[in-house]
């Protein structure tokens, strides 16, 4: 289950959600990385490397996918990761 980050640990950095609780999520809606994958012609590992926020992995396309499909704000799901940017920061985490 997601749990807010405290106070200190979000002035520590950006915390993003667990991949676990991403991957609940998208279960949760009913779906899977597959189905979200083949739905954006995309491999899973692509969405896998979304899910788990890796830094060569990430594709805008791709978490607004997850984003639609779980319910959750692309901010939830990746604080400052995808903020105001038509392409993910370089190298945030």
């Amino acid at each position: 289950m997601y749990t807010r980050p405290t106070e200190k640990q979000a002035d520590l950095h950006h915390t993003s959600m667990h991949g676990a609780d991403i991957q609940a999520a998208i279960r949760k809606a009913g779906l899977t990385q597959l189905a979200i994958a083949r739905r954006m012609q995309v491999t899973q590992q692509c969405v896998n490397r979304v899910v788990w926020d890796k830094p060569k992995g990430r594709s805008l396309r791709v978490a607004k996918a997850i984003s639609r499909a779980t319910g959750l704000s692309i901010e939830t799901l990746w604080p400052g990761v995808y903020t105001g940017r038509t392409q993910p920061k370089k190298g945030s985490k």
